[in-house]
């Protein structure tokens, strides 16, 4: 600016000095050119500023932005027209009063600012008026210089041919009278204008280093003044244009989303912060690139999806698998939409990607959880049963439906009803189960432990546990366990131990009984045979032997039970014991019209004294011909079978029977001593104790099963030999 000063004032002086007639003339003629020539290369130097400035915008594809700064370059005094070229020469973008008219750029002055970063001025005619033109090289300078087109400039010559003429006029008017007071003011008025002209350079220096809070003083109302205010008033549009562009850019990189936009070739024009975290490459390593997180295995699928979004057709939740910059790959969900710019057309695209990494490994996480728990659910002994806060069935496991056996299909279909009704069938009290179920259901937090008895002698223990998710109680966890085989043991155990009481008092009583009592039969054996025929004491003293007799074997068996004799023990087979002593009950049971049916399908052999087994197929069989009714086609079967039992093979004897079958009320006294259900004289009420003992003592076991009006089925099951 210190050279333009000084070439003012060697003209100025050289005008006033020579000559103040003619010289003066062609001097302000020279002056007032020169100073609106200053003007237009002002101008030309300030839209240089604004093309590089809107280069960012239409290297995104941004034709409104581009617009807005076209519109911004129209705030300078005498220019007319501007329009954005693209590189093929057609209009991008105009503004001014013939934007609308067709253009053709002239093909020498628009091929020369192509190739050149100087702008081409020529003057134009139209319409008869004389025009400045200027053609502008619009270039990008990241990643690397790239030309996206010339910006034409169309200035008006009137405002200069205008300031030549009045200066011409006050040159000739006033020259040769006043040719000292005019270089004064001259110099002052050059002055005034120069320091004008170098606050606009400084305020265009900050601008182009993108500080747009400079202002430019306003120090006259003439041309330099509406330059000055039409320049302020274009930083203001610009600051506030790149304060909104700022807000938006910060706004855009606190997402957590990935935020790519891509112009119509699929170059990156904006990448933000989570795009960097996601994939790896920063801002600087990508815009103006193409997308690099496209596998080369998919380029034709990213392809395919571009082409669709540049012909305005969204794209949404797509899960692929991209690439990061160290090689590794992450999934990522994708939408993408076109961009149009304010005509509508399909400029750009933006890409939203969610990383799914966290996601997918939580829920690879909970898919191990969740098949733990099933395998744990289907592992364990207990039947489990999941419900939701209204008792509705969430989960359960097989266990569960086979110890309660509920069909499957009601299980299945998740029928609440039908597979309550199945449950309570069951119960031998279903109102203290449904009681116990509501009380629980009332008092959400409550656990609890009772115990169900089954209408088949089965007993489960039920275990409840309340389910809370933070905090919440959202359901239930119901736990069965059979214990009935447990039940059935401690019973045994508390009946082996009972008889074993009863068994030390009856090895005492029978010791006492049996001295007197061989006494009184022997005394009653030797009158009878003293006795004469029709002797009147025949019949006491024979009713004296016989009941004698009885009581002897009644003393036998109290021995047998209290272990006072000696077992003799042998290896046997049970098919053979068990026939030789079902032929002392058939005879019995042809009498009665009971059918005897043998089934002996047992291998294996057992260790035992054959006596004492005897005496247990003895009294099984005589108690199921005591249990058919006379003459009603009873039928008794006494099989044998070989079983595979879990302490080892075992060799099964079973007496089964189509009689009245045990109440239940009376099946846990069966084997108690002196217990019986037979008419007064028909029995002593050890047989099944006896039968109980044995068993026992041969380190088997017995079971019963029985149902009234249908039959019973004692089975004793034995070791197998070998």
């Amino acid at each position: 600016m210190l050279k333009l000063r000084h070439r003012f004032l060697g003209v100025l002086w050289g005008v006033v000095v020579p000559a103040i007639g003619v010289v003066s003339f062609f001097g302000s003629h020279f002056l007032s050119s020169r100073l609106a020539r200053e003007d237009m290369v002002h101008d030309v130097a300030v839209s240089r500023i604004f093309l590089k400035v809107s280069s960012d915008a239409l290297r995104e594809g941004r034709t409104a932005a581009v617009s807005d700064f076209l519109e911004t370059l129209l705030a300078f005094p005498d220019l007319e027209e501007a329009r954005l070229l693209g590189p093929d020469g057609r209009t991008v973008a105009a503004q001014g009063p013939a934007a609308g008219e067709r253009f053709e750029p002239d093909p020498a002055a628009w091929a020369r600012a192509l190739s050149s970063f100087t702008p081409v001025v020529k003057e134009e005619t139209r319409g008869g008026r004389s025009f400045d033109v200027v053609y502008q090289r619009v270039w990008a300078e990241q990643p690397q210089i790239t030309t996206l087109g010339v910006c034409y400039m169309r200035f008006s010559n009137a405002r200069i041919e205008n300031v030549v003429s009045r200066t011409v006029m006050l040159f000739a008017a006033v020259g040769l009278l006043l040719a000292a007071g005019t270089s004064v003011v001259g110099f002052h008025l050059m002055s005034g204008h120069i320091r004008t002209i170098e606050a606009l350079c400084a305020a265009v220096r900050d601008a182009g280093g993108g500080r747009f809070d400079r202002r430019v003083a306003v120090l006259s109302s003439d041309e330099l003044g509406e330059l000055s205010r039409g320049f302020n008033a274009m930083l203001v549009r610009l600051q506030e244009t790149t304060i909104s562009k700022e807000y938006f850019h910060g706004l855009v990189n606190t997402i957590p989303l990935a935020v790519i936009v891509l112009d119509d070739e699929a170059r990156v024009t904006f990448w933000n912060a989570a795009a960097e975290k996601t994939f790896g490459w920063g801002a600087a390593d990508v815009l103006g690139a193409p997308c690099p997180t496209i596998p080369g295995d998919m380029q034709g699928e990213f392809k395919d999806i571009f082409r669709g979004l540049m012909a305005g057709r969204a794209s949404g939740d797509l899960e692929l698998a991209q690439s990061r910059k160290d090689g590794t790959r992450v999934v990522v969900n994708f939408s993408a939409q076109p961009l149009r710019d304010s005509q509508g057309i399909v400029d750009s695209a933006v890409i939203l990607g969610l990383d799914l990494t966290a996601r997918l490994e939580s829920e690879a996480a909970l898919r191990g959880a969740y098949s733990l728990l099933s395998a744990t659910l289907e592992a364990t002994a207990d039947g489990i049963l999941v419900v939701d806060r209204e008792s509705r069935i969430l989960r359960y496991n097989q266990k569960f439906a086979a110890m309660w056996r509920i069909p499957e299909e009601v299980l299945a279909a998740r029928d609440d009803a039908r597979a309550l009704d199945c449950v309570l069938a069951q119960l031998k009290d279903p109102e203290a189960f449904l009681k116990r179920v509501r009380e629980l259901y009332r008092d959400s937090s409550a656990t609890s432990f009772d115990v169900l008895e089954f209408r088949d002698g089965r007993v489960f223990e039920r275990y409840s546990q309340p389910q809370v998710v933070n905090g919440v109680c959202v359901g239930r966890v119901w736990d069965f366990r059979d214990v009935s085989e447990r039940s059935r043991l401690e019973a045994m155990l508390a009946q082996s131990e009972k008889l074993s009481a009863v068994g030390q008092l009856a090895a005492g009583v029978a010791h006492e009984i049996n001295n007197p009592l061989g006494v009184i039969l022997g005394f009653a054996q030797a009158a009878a045979r003293r006795l004469a025929p029709g002797d009147v004491l025949e019949l006491p003293i024979r009713s004296i032997e016989r009941e004698a007799q009885r009581c002897a074997s009644l003393v036998k068996s109290l021995l047998t039970f209290s272990r006072q004799t000696r077992p003799q023990v042998e290896e046997l087979d049970l098919n053979e014991t068990a026939a030789s002593t079902l032929t002392l009950v058939e005879t019995r049971a042809k009498v009665r019209g009971v059918a005897v049916v043998r089934e002996f399908a047992a291998k294996g052999r057992v260790r035992g004294d054959r006596i004492q087994l005897q005496q247990v197929v003895l009294n099984l069989c005589n108690n199921a011909v005591d249990a058919v009714r006379e003459g009603e086609g009873g039928v008794i079967v006494l099989r044998t079978r070989d079983e595979a039992g879990a302490a080892g093979p075992t060799v099964v004897l079973e007496v089964e029977d189509n009689g009245a079958g045990i109440p239940e009320d009376v099946m846990g006294k069966i084997y108690n001593p002196f217990f019986t259900t037979k008419e007064v004289g028909q029995g002593t009420g050890l047989g099944l104790s006896l039968v109980h003992e044995i068993v026992k003592r041969h380190r088997g076991d017995i079971s019963v099963r029985s149902l009234v009006g249908s039959g019973t089925t004692f089975s004793v099951r034995l070791p197998a030999e070998g």
